[in-house]
Order: structure tokens, then sequence, then C-alpha cells
């Protein structure tokens, strides 16, 4: 997956904003359809502070699965861009609003996958056996069916969230968030549930090695809307964690590393929908001039087809001081 990150925040004064986590999602073609938010930074934008922010996401799916009832296959890319507004409210409060727009088609990635899983010695999970740079993402049970066969683009869920600060020292932050996640998307096109998620989480950010790295960590609870076409093997009620660190190895050089993970979307003995996903993503950031920093990153999914099978990242970000 390539994710491109455009970043516009004001400053905070608990808040670095070149220090902030990786912004880790699952976009695969179900699990992408949850209210899941990214890992943040636990601190908050200082009263009436704006901060602005687009990114977004290219992922690679394969996984064909298929058992006594139910099967699988996942194949095609899936990109998102979102816009994002923070707003500082004063008193340890902040507001944040999202808007996303998805796209799903064939893809030009299949080739260098392949090639990369090669050179590395990587399973490719019979990949080089299907066509190349097609969309078919398709889920099927006794009950209903999913099915995308051509490339789509609309407008994804958006979400809203405020964030309380509840404890911070000169080196550590702790907040609790709660969002939702709103059902502006398309289920037919994949571009979302349709359905309101809601979802609370505890974020905590800490200083570690003096100042040389700072370590972020999340827990969280979802409770997912119902899927129309999926409800009778939809799981409703949903964990997602994550822990990350950014280490400042120069001046202007930051290392970030990351895991995250949440439950599975179904209850189904299918892997790709019914095994919790664990994401690894890794990353370097530059400091470009005192208020701008570019991104690259990969992520992968270690427990293989619960997530898109790569992640390439790039992203520029503006923090003013």
């Amino acid at each position: 997956m390539v994710r491109l990150c455009l970043f516009v925040a004001a400053s905070s004064v608990v808040v670095d904003g070149f220090a902030e986590p990786l912004r880790t999602t699952n976009i695969s073609p179900i699990s992408g359809l949850l209210g899941l938010p990214v890992m943040r930074d636990a601190g908050v934008l200082a009263p009436h502070q704006l901060g602005l922010a687009v990114y977004g996401d290219l992922a690679n799916n394969y996984a064909i699965a298929s058992t006594a009832g139910q099967a699988l296959n996942f194949d095609g890319q899936t990109g998102a861009v979102q816009l994002s507004v923070a707003l500082g409210l004063g008193d340890g409060w902040e507001f944040n609003a999202e808007l996303a727009r998805v796209s799903h088609s064939g893809g030009q990635l299949d080739s260098v996958i392949e090639g990369w899983h090669d050179i590395w010695g990587l399973p490719n999970a019979n990949r080089e056996k299907a066509p190349q740079d097609q969309l078919n993402y398709a889920y099927s049970d006794q009950v209903s069916s999913l099915a995308l066969t051509e490339s789509t683009s609309g407008w994804g869920d958006s979400h809203i969230a405020v964030t309380k600060l509840l404890g911070s020292t000169s080196r550590s932050h702790t907040s609790l968030r709660a969002g939702i996640k709103l059902g502006t998307g398309s289920l037919d096109k994949l571009t979302g549930s349709g359905a309101e998620d809601y979802y609370l989480s505890v974020q905590h950010s800490a200083d570690v090695l003096g100042n040389a790295a700072r370590w972020h960590a999340q827990l969280g609870y979802l409770y997912a809307g119902r899927f129309d076409a999926l409800q009778h093997v939809q799981r409703r009620h949903l964990w997602f964690a994550g822990v990350g660190i950014t280490w400042q190895v120069w001046r202007q050089l930051q290392l970030k590393a990351q895991l995250d993970s949440h439950a599975s979307p179904l209850h189904a003995p299918l892997q790709a929908v019914g095994t919790a996903p664990l994401l690894f993503s890794a990353g370097v950031n530059w400091a470009l001039a005192a208020d701008w920093s570019a991104e690259l990153a990969f992520v992968e999914d270690l427990n293989v087809s619960t997530a898109p099978d790569i992640t390439f990242q790039f992203g520029l970000r503006y923090q003013p001081k």
C-alpha cells in the first residue's frame, strides 16, 4: 500500500507533530468498512488552535480462501484520501472531524509485490497464478454475498471525535477519545459500511531515553453498526490496540516503528475475515525545515491475508512551532 500524507496542524503545548505515530489503517475489503481510529499522540491542541490534515492510502489486497459454505476472493487495489480537521477547545479538550474519499481498482502493484517476495524468499500465497492487476472483491456464504468487480470510487464513512486530556507531565500525556463513524459511505461500492460505529479509546504517549524517543500506545472498544448484507456473521463488539515508537536518531531524522491490531470483522472460519490482524509499520521522518517534514514508510500484514498484503507510505507534514 502506498500512503500519501499531507499534514497541516497548529502547534500545541503538548504535541510535537513530527513525533506523531504512523497513521496505520487496515483497508482490506471488509475490515476497511469499520470505523477503527488511527493511533495518535495522547496530547491535545492548545485552546483555539486549528489543525488540518490531508493524507491517503493505497493498498494491494490478495487473499483467496473457502470452506464448506463460505468463500472469499480479495484481489485488487484500494485507495483512500482523507481530510481531517482538529480544533483545540481548551481545558484539555480537542475536537476532530474526518471526511474520506475511497476508490477500488485492479491497480498496478501485483508484479512489483511478486518480485519483492521473490527477492526475499517470501511466500506469494499463489498470487502468481492469478491474473495480474484485476479487481475481484467477493465474499459469499449460505445466506448472503458481497461482490465488486468493476472500478469504483465514492465518499467514504466520515468521523467525528472528541479527546479529553486526562493527565499530563513534562514527559508524558494520557487522554480519552470518544468518536462516531457516520454512515456516509456505500456498502454496495465498498466505500463504507453505511452504518454508524461508536468507539472509545485511551491513549498514552511518553518520552523515553531522555528526549531521544517517544512511545505511544492505545487501547479501545468499537461498537459496529450493522452491515446489511453480512449482519448474520458480523462481529459488532470489537477491540483495537496499538503501540509504536518514534526515535530521534539525528537532528533532522526520526525512525518510526509500530504494531497495530484489532478484532476480526466477522464470525467466520476464514482467516482473512475471522482472525485478528497484526500490522507492522516502519518508516523514516525527515525534517525538511523548521515546520516541514517528509515521511516514507511501509506496512506488512504479519498475520497473512488479514490486512492488505503490503503498504508503501509517503508523507509530507507541516507543523508550525
